[in-house]
């Protein structure tokens, strides 16, 4: 599927780990926020593979999935 944004909706814990719930048009995609502690409830993130990546602004969603540039900080 690849990296998307969505907007979380719920943030909560779950076997002791901090987990969100995202609206992602009009499903809800549940991810884990090891890496996006300060986040809350209204941010847009980016997230794949059920893990929240990094916190976006508004102006920077993106209609699909997101630019390689971005990503590959994740993956280095």
């Amino acid at each position: 599927m690849g990296v998307m944004s969505g907007t979380i909706n719920e943030i909560y814990v779950e076997d002791g780990k901090p987990k969100a719930a995202l609206r992602v048009g009009r499903a809800t995609v549940r991810v884990d926020l090891l890496l996006l502690m300060e986040a809350k409830v209204d941010d847009r993130v980016l997230f794949d593979s059920g893990m929240a990546l990094e916190k976006i602004e508004e102006d920077e969603i993106l209609p699909g999935p997101a630019e390689p540039d971005r990503i590959n900080k994740f993956i280095a």
